[in-house]
């Protein structure tokens, strides 16, 4: 019987993934299944989140998971990783998920390729947007300010300052 190496992955991916309590968007929860290995980390609506307004129209969203700009790639191992943005008028929801593995590599590469940093352009309907993250209501984005960063402390989303 001949079985494709494409399969072999998937089935050994899946099969080493960690049970979890936590709430996940259903791409990370597809992914995860119900068993997840403990090397493994996966996050939802977690890491640092930054927002600015250059234009009274455009929103420029930046994740970073890893809570930092800069992370050697080969340190870690991307297995899924982005934002979902909804744009409701004068309202947008972003939701992030992650899943990562932090490698046991004995070099590091000079590069900031590891640290899974995603940027996002949304058009905007008015001057001003409400910015939530997850359910959490985080920030009014108005134009021409300077950029606003929310990272999730002890449940509770916090300002911080840019990481680059």
């Amino acid at each position: 019987m001949k079985i494709s190496f494409g399969l072999i992955l998937a089935i050994l991916f899946l099969t080493n993934c960690a049970n979890t309590t936590h709430r996940y968007p259903t791409k990370v929860n597809r992914l995860l299944g119900t068993n997840a290995n403990l090397s493994t980390t996966a996050l939802s609506n977690e890491g640092t989140l930054c927002a600015y307004k250059p234009s009274s129209n455009i929103l420029v969203l930046k994740y970073y998971p890893l809570s930092k700009s800069c992370a050697s790639s080969s340190a870690y191992s991307w297995k899924l990783n982005g934002i979902d943005i909804k744009n409701e008028n004068q309202k947008i929801v972003v939701n992030s998920y992650s899943i990562y593995k932090k490698n046991n590599s004995p070099i590091a590469t000079a590069d900031c390729a590891g640290a899974g940093v995603r940027v996002k352009r949304v058009t905007t309907q008015t001057p001003n947007t409400l910015l939530y993250w997850g359910d959490a209501k985080l920030a009014t984005i108005s134009p021409n300010r300077d950029m606003q960063c929310f990272k999730k402390l002890g449940g509770k989303y916090i300002h911080t300052k840019p990481l680059d």
